[in-house]
């Protein structure tokens, strides 16, 4: 379950730090105090698309830090798995879950785990195992067809085999694309194939040597440019000794005079140790020329055969229209270009690919249609009771599954969710109920279902209570503090009788005495929590009556 939640800077929230508890926690105040900033920050630490809008105003970055406490054994198995696959830290026996995400100005994103940096992609992917969103859109997104899908997929558990499936499928529609390719282009694949034949052969024959053409370059200046060198460096040599008026010998001259001087004035012992110290440094510069020069004979056939290799190399790099340095490498792609070539216009090895590809793809997109038939059984059953017990008596869901015309990555079915009111014959998409208060009651029934049946430790409910009143709007604060009793349950709500249900209240106001508006959110109980469903129920001129009204709520609970 989720223990704390720390937000900073995070757009109307300047420094926040929440603890939570087990059971149904309800987040009330007025509108646009910012409820729904705390399920956005949620969002936005779990894997959603990252956005500097979100960073407070004036301020560098937004920080989000979220601290999960794991508690099921099957859950504690699963992460200890992915955090292994990963490279993340888990301790099964503290089962402790700390994810961060900061965004900065710049419009950088990151992402920890358990201290760890990792993608948002695999925050996404943990998340999903930690906390599940039911937000207050999902009554539009219901309309959908395709998410209809998506949902009957998740309560049977069908989603890994679609996620399966759609490897499938992508195969099988790169290989058909392959073997269409394959047919229109057969002329063409073999004359390139001719040309890369040419030029692997080309660069084949050379025998090309790692790093060759850099270290034969290299010593060919140096060849190129050694008689010049060995010309000054025995020039220097002859300056130096090979000469009565050699440099050494005239600074020896200069030393026997200067040693003369000595025992007229101590003054010249300095001078005279200057000059020999100067001399050994002039003979061993000396020396060491002598065997650069011995050591550096120009060797004319190593001239020629490095010459020779060069105009080689440059010759078939010129042919093949690269850099020399590159021939290497291009053989190696060239290589492969080959390869690809052989597999893409073998017909046969394509169509049998092909062929294969839509077998398994077949196969287990029935499996699945066949599972998705069993689960929509269960689920409608399950959707409609408790419609009965949202004010929806006569209303029954019915899930129908027809066969697609074409396959697609999810499978062979069209799935579309039907309402069938008792006493009328025909039953309507979902997309045709002209009630809004009616399609919210349908979606937190099917909320409430996917709940029960999620193996998710939090479960958030963003406003799914819109469009509901009066004894509904009971029978739903009931329900989430039943559901509260087996999972941890955050709610955000504008109805009182819903906030009255729960174990733990939040309230959320905004500052706006600095220039800067500022969310405040502060844990109620006792008559501060009477106070606030009082206002939730409209004090106005009844405010006493309000506040009665409130302690009832509470009592009744």
């Amino acid at each position: 379950m989720l223990q704390s939640l720390m937000i900073k800077n995070f757009v109307i929230v300047e420094n926040l730090e929440l603890k939570f508890e087990n059971g149904f926690t309800v987040f009330t105040g007025e509108t646009g105090a910012g409820k729904s900033i705390l399920i956005d920050a949620l969002t936005l630490l779990l894997g959603k698309r990252a956005t500097t809008l979100k960073i407070r105003q004036g301020c560098e970055k937004a920080e989000i830090t979220a601290f999960f406490k794991v508690s099921s054994p099957e859950l504690k198995n699963i992460l200890l798995n992915w955090c292994e696959q990963f490279g993340f830290d888990f301790d099964s026996d503290s089962d402790e879950i700390l994810i961060r995400r900061v965004i900065e100005k710049t419009g950088k994103s990151r992402a920890w785990i358990n201290g760890h940096i990792s993608t948002v992609n695999q925050v996404k992917e943990i998340g999903e195992w930690l906390m599940e969103i039911h937000s207050q859109n999902a009554h539009q997104k219901l309309l959908i067809p395709d998410y209809q899908r998506k949902i009957l997929d998740d309560f049977g558990n069908i989603k890994p085999d679609v996620e399966k499936l759609k490897t499938y499928w992508e195969k099988w529609n790169l290989y058909k694309h392959k073997l269409h390719e394959a047919h229109k282009k057969n002329d063409f694949f073999k004359q390139k194939k001719n040309q890369l034949t040419w030029e692997v052969s080309l660069i084949d024959n050379l025998n090309l040597q790692k790093n060759e053409w850099e270290e034969i370059s290299a010593n060919e200046k140096k060849l190129s440019s050694i008689a010049e060198i060995l010309e000054v460096a025995e020039e220097g040599l002859n300056q130096f000794q090979r000469n009565d008026d050699s440099i050494i010998s005239k600074t020896q001259k200069l030393q026997r005079k200067f040693s003369n001087l000595i025992d007229k004035d101590p003054f010249f012992d300095q001078i005279y140790k200057s000059i020999e110290q100067s001399l050994l440094e002039l003979k061993d510069t000396s020396e060491n020329l002598s065997r650069y020069i011995a050591q550096n004979d120009i060797d004319p056939h190593a001239f020629k055969h490095t010459s020779e290799r060069l105009a080689e190399i440059f010759s078939v790099s010129q042919k093949i229209g690269c850099k020399p340095q590159d021939l290497t490498n291009i053989s190696e792609e060239r290589k492969k270009e080959l390869v690809e070539i052989e597999t893409e216009n073998d017909l046969e090895t394509l169509e049998k690919s092909t062929n294969e590809c839509k077998e398994k793809y077949l196969k287990l997109a029935n499996h699945i249609s066949e599972k998705r038939c069993e689960s929509a059984k269960k689920f409608q059953i399950l959707v409609t009771d408790w419609l009965k017990k949202l004010a929806m008596e006569n209303t029954d869901l019915n899930i129908h599954i027809s066969k697609k015309q074409i396959s697609s990555p999810s499978g062979l079915d069209d799935v579309n969710f039907l309402i069938k009111h008792r006493g009328n014959e025909n039953s309507l998409k979902i997309n045709k109920i002209a009630s809004g208060g009616e399609l919210s009651r349908i979606s937190l029934a099917i909320s409430v279902v996917m709940a029960n049946a999620s193996k998710t430790p939090s479960l958030i409910f963003d406003e799914v209570d819109s469009g509901i009143g009066g004894n509904t709007a009971h029978t739903v604060g009931k329900l989430l503090k039943l559901l509260g009793n087996d999972q941890q349950i955050l709610c955000v709500t504008h109805l009182p009788q819903v906030a009255a249900n729960g174990h733990h209240h939040f309230y959320i106001s905004k500052n706006l005495a600095n220039t800067l508006a500022t969310s405040i959110v502060k844990k109620i109980t006792d008559n501060e929590r009477v106070n606030e469903i009082a206002r939730m129920l409209g004090s106005g001129e009844q405010l006493d009556a309000s506040i009665v009204h409130a302690k009832a709520l509470l009592r009744d609970q």
